[in-house]
């Protein structure tokens, strides 16, 4: 190999000296020069295979994720997937320096189709994980499917109006000259740098946004505090809703009466220490910005049958347990908690009797067992006070004192709340704060998401400006193949498009039967899956478009080939 190119090289370097004698031998500096040109071609090539190597590990783990059945295991692997891929880029990076210099026009232009392929590959693999994801998730629980719906009713838009612009633009530039179309790209690639610069920004509004309205809540809504470690990483988290992963977590209760005393109610509620069954008394109904809005506010209300039904729940456990406890020093009544202990004493007081009796009669005879009764009953009156189970396991009068007790305070806390809850004046200025953080800060955050949507929609288009661009002058599909392209995935998207909507109206009509909601669902479930087969061709054909590209490159920079 090293002759071969050595051979090359030093004709290339006596036709460039316009000699006409071929000499046996290569000077210091011809041969240098071959050397680090071969060295270079190798290191090009070692470059590549390590690429590929590291694109494998993605290509075998998204295999895998292709064939996961559960959410836990395909989250699993989409942190693999995710750890891999960064590695990849280190070496397409490694890759991209080697090829920086040295490679002829073709060359540069087989590794730079050679990536994007992959990068494609890579991006689609991406798509293919969340929407499994998503259908894991609505094939395991179909009271998801309404917001997946949602989901798919924005993304579908998205994507048709994506497709569309593609479209258009190949069939306006499909007979563009290269020379035209490479300048376009320029102008394209800056403008889609302009709009993702400007979606980045709006993106910062719009977190800023939701921020703001979360922050505005903290007073009328109870929130929590927990340490989360992701990638060795530990951060701090306030969330809404209670963790259940973890169970080290701090309470931030609403500062707002109202707020705190719903919260309080369904605390109560959901104890089982007023009922068998754990439920919100204070139950809630969205408040939204608009009706067309998705930003709301739970706001807390009782229903008047649920608090007298409450009620006289927490009123017959407070006589329950006072019935059981009895009263102090009723010697009547054998068989509350009270009568039992007046029992427990009168015997201990006839055991002191007896053997005080038997002491007196006979101060030297054996009165063990006498005493021993004393000391039994001595014992049964302390566990009674002391102890909530005696030896037996029987219930003490502690025991009842504690549960009388117990009932009392959850009866003192119920009606304390429900005060507050009940005070119109309270209420009015609770449902008041709730209005006042829609009308400002949840519309704010309307603004920021529409504002983003927008931004989101205007970067779209200018994505698709440049890859129509770039796809043209890559060459490697005709016009008439791309626009088939994105008539297909327009149509593919339309149908989602119908299905969601189908589905939502499924939920939302009155009218609508049990078998109608079941067959939407069936056949959102149905969409989802022909989504991900698209996907999968998409992927298919762009991994072997990569493998063409790459087996051109290896090729002829196995040639030694610098034309």
């Amino acid at each position: 190999m090293r002759k071969k190119f050595i051979a090359v090289y030093a004709l290339m370097a006596v036709l460039a000296l316009g000699s006409t004698t071929l000499t046996s031998c290569v000077d210091d500096t011809e041969s240098a020069t071959v050397t680090a040109m071969r060295d270079a071609r190798l290191r090009q090539l070692q470059a590549l295979a390590d690429q590929e190597e590291a694109q494998a590990k993605i290509d075998a783990i998204t295999a895998q994720m292709k064939e996961a059945t559960s959410e836990a295991e395909l989250a699993v692997l989409k942190a693999k997937y995710e750890k891999e891929l960064a590695f990849y880029q280190q070496q397409k990076a490694l890759a991209e320096q080697e090829m920086a210099t040295g490679l002829n026009n073709h060359q540069a232009a087989l590794y730079e189709d050679y990536t994007n392929a992959i990068d494609k590959v890579n991006l689609l693999a991406g798509d293919i994980a969340k929407e499994s994801l998503e259908l894991i998730k609505l094939k395991a629980d179909s009271s998801t499917a309404a917001a997946y719906a949602k989901e798919q009713i924005i993304e579908a838009n998205r994507n048709i109006a994506y497709q569309e612009a593609l479209k258009k633009n190949y069939e306006a530039l499909a007979a563009v000259d290269f020379e035209e179309l490479k300048a376009k790209k320029a102008e394209a690639d800056a403008a889609q740098k302009e709009k993702d610069k400007a979606l980045n920004l709006a993106n910062n509004s719009k977190t800023e946004a939701e921020n703001a309205f979360t922050n505005a809540k903290a007073d009328i809504v109870r929130r929590y505090v927990y340490q989360e470690t992701n990638n060795n990483e530990t951060v701090t988290k306030i969330s809404e809703t209670k963790p259940t992963h973890i169970s080290d977590y701090e309470t931030l209760e609403p500062t707002n009466e109202v707020a705190l005393a719903a919260y309080t109610l369904n605390d109560l509620g959901n104890s089982g220490d007023i009922t068998n069954w754990r439920a919100d008394i204070a139950t809630t109904k969205k408040v939204k910005v608009s009706e067309e809005s998705e930003t709301s506010i739970n706001q807390f209300e009782i229903l008047a049958s649920t608090l007298s039904q409450v009620t006289r729940l927490v009123e017959s456990k407070v006589k329950a347990a006072t019935d059981d406890l009895g009263t102090e020093g009723d010697k009547s009544d054998k068989n509350t908690a009270w009568g039992r202990h007046q029992q427990l004493v009168e015997t201990l007081e006839a055991a002191q009797k007896a053997y005080n009796d038997a002491v007196k009669a006979d101060p030297k005879g054996d009165h063990s067992n006498l005493l021993n009764r004393v000391k039994d009953a001595q014992e049964a009156v302390d566990t009674d006070l002391e102890k909530e189970r005696d030896k037996f396991g029987v219930n003490t009068l502690l025991y009842y004192q504690n549960q009388a007790e117990k009932a009392e305070a959850i009866q003192t806390k119920f009606n304390e709340a429900v005060a507050v809850f009940n005070d119109a004046t309270k209420y009015k200025a609770y449902t008041d704060r709730v209005a006042a953080i829609l009308a400002k800060e949840g519309k704010a955050k309307d603004a920021a998401k529409d504002a983003y949507w927008s931004a989101m929609q205007e970067l779209a288009i200018a994505e698709a400006n440049l890859e129509s661009i770039t796809n043209l002058i890559a060459n490697t599909l005709d016009p008439e193949t791309l626009i088939a392209q994105c008539d297909t995935q327009i149509a593919l998207e339309k149908e989602t498009l119908a299905i969601a909507e189908a589905l939502i109206y499924s939920v939302n009509a009155g009218g609508t039967s049990a078998s109608e909601r079941e067959a939407a669902y069936a056949d959102l479930i149905e969409n989802a899956e022909k989504k991900i087969e698209y996907l999968e061709a998409q992927k298919d054909l762009q991994q072997k478009m990569a493998e063409q590209y790459k087996s051109q490159l290896e090729a002829s920079l196995n040639s030694g080939s610098a034309e």
